[in-house]
């Protein structure tokens, strides 16, 4: 398939996945969580093609970003959040192997991609051990941000109605 495609299908797949932001305890809330990890994502990827340990040959907007727009504000929020809603009343352990449950597959999407397409090319000795931590330390930090905010009754107030407080 040409890279172009396979960007076109994944935006229109995530486009098509935007209702699983819109369960409980809030739209608001996971919407808000979803932003903030399009943000981490774009603010590590911008690191990591500035010194030159990624690049993405084929992109959107190439003479605009040197990121991946549909990995960074699409993909990867999406799989962090369905991580932190699939670990929402989890314990430590569970989150830990959970989220090795959803970082593997990550890494292997990013595995295909660097393989069979120009969507992506390692350099300076960055290696895919390299990515599967990354893409893991992002799920978890995504998760203690859910963790610390369910904590935070602010929160509680500014994103939820009584009824469905987090709890």
């Amino acid at each position: 398939m040409k890279e172009k495609t396979i960007l076109k299908i994944a935006t229109g797949i995530s486009v098509l996945l935007i209702p699983t932001l819109f369960r409980k305890p809030s739209v608001k809330y996971w919407s808000s969580l979803f932003l903030l990890s399009g943000v981490i994502n774009h603010s590590i990827n911008r690191y990591l093609t500035k010194k030159r340990y990624i690049t993405y040959p084929k992109r959107f907007a190439p003479k605009v970003f040197k990121i991946e727009l549909v990995y960074d504000y699409l993909i990867c929020p999406y799989i962090s959040i369905w991580f932190c809603q699939a670990t929402y009343k989890a314990n430590v352990k569970k989150i830990f192997g959970t989220s090795f449950l959803f970082a593997l597959p990550q890494m292997l999407l990013e595995l295909w991609a660097l393989k069979k397409t120009k969507l992506i090319r390692y350099h300076n000795h960055w290696t895919l051990l390299h990515t599967f931590v990354a893409i893991l330390s992002v799920k978890l930090l995504s998760r203690g941000i859910l963790g610390i905010s369910k904590k935070m009754p602010f929160i509680n107030k500014t994103f939820l109605n009584n009824e469905n407080q987090i709890k």
